[in-house]
Parts: structure tokens; sequence; C-alpha cells
């Protein structure tokens, strides 16, 4: 901010550097944010439902105080004028939490429910990352063939059949082979969706 740093050769006060911060917007996100994640992490024993109020009421506040704010911490109006962005930005947010998923949930469940090492698991999370940079390529030529539209259908095909392919080996003794296509499979909508969305 012009307004933040030497005026005149005064260095900005205290107030005026929390300012810039937006230091109000930062913490209400904060709070919508932390809650969430106590809330996702109180699953699997007891679940903190009062947290998920917090979380509404914090997320409410936040976009009510954003959209009244002149320098935003996250500009709300931009994003309900720009629906283009909306859109990409909502689909980045429900892709990137699918791979959170996989990159975070499976390594677990091979080590915990399989019985594998920590070696083991990461290798044979290898294909994710392998296809991951093929399919990036691939992706990349399909996009200037056909459009952003035909690669996140591609991507978008692959991750469903690829939370198929998981949900069929989930509670089985699937061979190693078996585990590795799965992996395979699941770097092609690593690839495909990342360019659909970014371009």
């Amino acid at each position: 901010h012009g307004d933040v740093g030497y005026a005149g050769g005064r260095g900005a006060s205290v107030r005026e550097a929390l300012r810039a911060l937006v230091v109000a917007g930062i913490g209400m996100f904060l709070v919508v944010i932390t809650s969430l994640m106590l809330l996702l992490v109180s699953l699997r024993d007891s679940p903190a439902r009062w947290l998920l109020p917090v979380a509404g009421s914090g997320l409410a506040l936040f976009v009510w105080w954003e959209w009244r704010a002149s320098d935003p911490f996250f500009d709300v109006r931009a994003l309900v004028r720009n629906r283009a962005l909306s859109n990409t930005l909502g689909r980045t947010l429900v892709t990137y939490t699918c791979f959170y998923c996989i990159f975070f949930g499976i390594p677990q469940w091979l080590q915990y429910v399989r019985g594998m090492s920590a070696i083991e698991a990461g290798m044979t999370m290898l294909p994710v990352a392998g296809v991951s940079v093929f399919s990036t390529i691939v992706g990349s030529r399909v996009y200037r063939r056909t459009g952003a539209r035909a690669t996140l259908l591609v991507g978008t095909i692959a991750l469903m059949i690829g939370g198929v392919l998981i949900a069929s080996v989930e509670r089985s003794t699937a061979a190693i082979p078996g585990l590795l296509l799965v992996a395979a499979v699941l770097g092609i909508p690593n690839g495909f969706n990342n360019i659909g969305n970014q371009n």
C-alpha cells in the first residue's frame, strides 16, 4: 500500500501497518479455517458438532465484513462480479480437496490397514506422481486442441473412475499390481484438472 512505509521520511505507525494488514479479515478467516479443521479432525472419534455453527457464523461474518471493507483481505465483491473466476476457484477447491484426500489418506490406509512400511506406501503411491507428469503433457495438448471444458471433463471422469477403484480395493486384499494400477489412474486427473483449471 502506498500509505504504508515512509511518508515524507516518517515511518508508518504500528496502527497504520496493522490496518494495512487487514487484521480483522485475517482474524475472521482464521476462525473459520481453524474451526473447520478442528471439526474435521474430530470426526473420527466424537464429532465436535458445536464447531459447525462457529464456522458457519464466522464465515457469514467474514463475508459481511469483507464486502464492506474498502481494502479487503479477500475481495468478495470481485468474486460475485466475476462468475468465471468464482467457478474456477470453486472447481480448484474441489479438485485439490480430492487430491489432498488421495495424497494424505491413501498412504495412511496402506500403512495402518495394509501393514506397509512408509517406504512401501511411498513406492506404491509413486505411479500417481509419474502418471501426473505424463498426463500434464497430454492434458496441455488436449487443452490446445479442444479447450478447457474437454480437458476438465477428462480429468473429472478419471477422478471418478479413480474413486470407484479406491472403493473397490478398500475392503479387499488386492495385490500390489492392483494397487499400483489404482495409483496410476489417480495420476491422470491431477494433470488434466490442473491444466484445465489454470487455463
